[in-house]
């Protein structure tokens, strides 16, 4: 199955140093080296990185150039990319890094001849080697983790956060969660430990009341990894999150990895979460959590690939209502047109709202963001939203086969 990550937008993503870290399926900003630990995901499922592009918002200048290139537990693989002189824009699509299970992807940028700065669009996909539904979604921290906070399962963000409505998952399609794996940067100490628990409908999975026990656990004075094996059905609408709890004084940082089985195959989904939204017309990236400003479309349109990619079903939810008269709407963005999928909130509403009927493809040059406008002058909200998606190629058509009894001809 493919799994195609639209990320690596954000208005303070610049890659401004060579050796700066980031992750290739989570919009965060990119770091020094050191903050490997922030972003490198653990990934759940076999499989291979391949179709890899980069658009930078500035190109590196003459005889300058800049290279990304994929990491796999914090080494250096050969799937690598190269922007040089006036050029804004690099692809690999001859090449593929395999990853297997507990292994852990990142992104590297290094600098020739110090090029200029630039914000950057990150294209990638991910090729299922396990059979034909299963996916992986990660979360991390731009620093240390708190007790008691909280991230994406499908959308994990650059922070983990104080409040779950700011980074909340809304699931787009059925399915069942399969697995937690997460890392932290140094052991937790002798007596101390940290737990990650998933939350489905703001109820703790954590093996009480029904729930199946979600929890994975870093303990004592050695272990830096934890993991958890469950089974977890998930509808679409659904709200997840992940949560961290300590035991003992701990503030590290985190990341993690969830694996995720579609009930039907060749779909995944793409989540994202935009808080504190404010009024009038705004733009973002369609996959990730974002805190900071929102940006112009031009910055936030994330990029396409060779393979086609179909975006479906999307599912919209905000954490206040607009009120006193007020509206909010949200509507996914193609080549900087509307798309055909809209969601409206009137000034008491504020649950899961959707829009099952329009479908559009992405590939090659497409661009594709999410758009707000607002009447009035709404509350402050975030906006967590869900969209189908999946590989259209891959979805055939059975053929029937009837049985004609023979003809014996003499």
């Amino acid at each position: 199955m493919i799994q195609a990550f639209f990320t690596g937008v954000n208005s303070l993503s610049n890659d401004d140093a060579d050796g700066e870290v980031t992750s290739p399926i989570n919009n965060i900003n990119w770091g020094p080296g050191a903050n490997e630990s922030n972003c490198a995901i653990p990934v759940l499922v076999p499989g291979s990185f391949r179709n890899f592009k980069i658009l930078r918002e500035a190109a590196p200048g003459s005889g300058k150039s800049v290279t990304y290139t994929l990491r796999k537990n914090g080494v250096n693989t050969t799937f690598a990319i190269t922007i040089a002189d006036l050029a804004t824009t690099g692809e690999n699509l001859g090449s593929s890094e395999a990853f297997a299970v507990g292994d852990k992807v990142s992104l590297i940028c290094n600098y020739t001849n110090t090029p200029t700065a630039g914000s950057v669009k990150i294209y990638i996909e991910f090729v299922n080697s396990e059979n034909h539904t299963d996916s992986f979604y990660g979360s991390m921290n731009n620093g240390s983790a708190n007790n008691g906070e909280f991230n994406g399962v499908f959308n994990g963000g650059e922070d983990w956060n104080a409040f779950a409505s700011g980074v909340l998952s809304l699931c787009p399609i059925n399915g069942t969660l399969l697995g937690t794996s997460f890392v932290i940067e140094n052991p937790p100490g002798a007596g101390n430990s940290a737990t990650l628990t998933i939350v489905k409908n703001l109820v703790d999975q954590d093996g009480t009341g029904g729930t199946p026990d979600t929890r994975a656990t870093i303990s004592g004075a050695v272990a830096t990894a934890g993991s958890s094996t469950y089974s977890l059905p998930i509808a679409a609408g659904d709200i997840l999150y992940t949560k961290v709890t300590y035991v003992g004084p701990i503030g590290r940082n985190i990341t993690a990895g969830y694996k995720f089985r579609a009930t039907t195959p060749f779909e995944f989904a793409i989540c994202g979460v935009y808080q504190n939204q404010t009024s009038g017309t705004q733009f973002e990236q369609v996959q990730g959590v974002t805190s900071s400003t929102i940006g112009a479309e031009s910055t936030v349109n994330t990029i396409s690939g060779s393979t086609k990619i179909r975006l479906g079903k999307f599912y919209a939810r905000l954490s206040a209502v607009p009120g006193g008269g007020a509206s909010r709407t949200i509507k996914l963005r193609k080549n900087t047109a509307d798309a055909g999928q809209i969601i409206t909130f009137g000034e008491a509403e504020n649950l899961i709202k959707s829009d099952l009927s329009t479908f559009f493809d992405l590939q090659n040059t497409d661009l594709v963001c999410t758009g707000f406008t607002s009447t009035g002058a709404p509350a402050l909200s975030n906006m967590s939203w869900g969209i189908q998606a999946f590989d259209p190629s891959g979805i055939v058509s059975i053929p029937i086969r009837s049985k004609i009894g023979a003809v014996r001809v003499r």
